[in-house]
């Protein structure tokens, strides 16, 4: 990734193991990358987030006990929407930039979203629109 360029926020699950669904291995903090990306919606075969953290649904990351990261990835042709309904998207590469729980992860996006690089997408969003916040949580029931 390049130094300049518009970026956004990753919210990504993974499991006890540091690996998401498709097997891929987070590090704690810094760089990673999928090694068997494709440019097709097979979530198996690239990252996969909830860009911004915005999303109305959760079919299969655990809230309670899950472990959170935050990637921050460049706008590019490498970012392949999965479902515009939930906000997912695949995509090769990025950096991890905090690591935690839902909640700590929410507060991780919403108090960076306006650093200097980023899209517009992520001035307007919303600290009640991030999945793990206080009024998101009320909101699902959780």
């Amino acid at each position: 990734m390049s130094e300049t360029g518009n970026y956004v926020f990753m919210l990504v699950y993974v499991d006890d193991e540091w690996k998401d669904i498709g097997g891929n291995e987070y590090p704690y903090e810094g760089y990673i990358e999928a090694k068997n990306f494709t440019y097709d919606i097979n979530i198996e075969q690239g990252l996969y987030g909830i860009m911004w953290g915005k999303t109305c649904y959760f079919p299969y990351e655990k809230l309670k006990n899950g472990n959170w990261v935050v990637v921050k990835t460049e706008v590019s042709e490498e970012i392949i929407k999965v479902d515009s309904y939930y906000n997912r998207y695949k995509f090769r590469c990025g950096t991890v930039v905090h690591t935690g729980d839902i909640k700590s992860a929410s507060k991780y996006i919403i108090r960076h979203k306006d650093d200097h690089g980023f899209t517009e997408d992520g001035a307007w969003l919303q600290p009640n629109e991030v999945a793990g916040s206080k009024n998101w949580i009320k909101e699902h029931k959780l």
